[in-house]
């Protein structure tokens, strides 16, 4: 999940990394490939924020 001032975007993505809630992790972007960093928010959740 990506989120802006007025903005929120879901997508989906595979983990690369084992993290628990709070945790720092790398997630890829199964459509673009792109690697992200992001915070475990929650069971298959990660927040990205740009």
């Amino acid at each position: 999940m990506a989120r802006g001032e007025s903005v929120e975007v879901s997508m989906a993505g595979e983990a690369l990394q084992n993290g628990a809630r709070g945790q720092r992790i790398r997630v890829r972007n199964l459509s673009s490939g792109k690697e992200l960093e992001g915070v475990v928010s929650g069971e298959g959740t990660v927040k990205i924020r740009f």
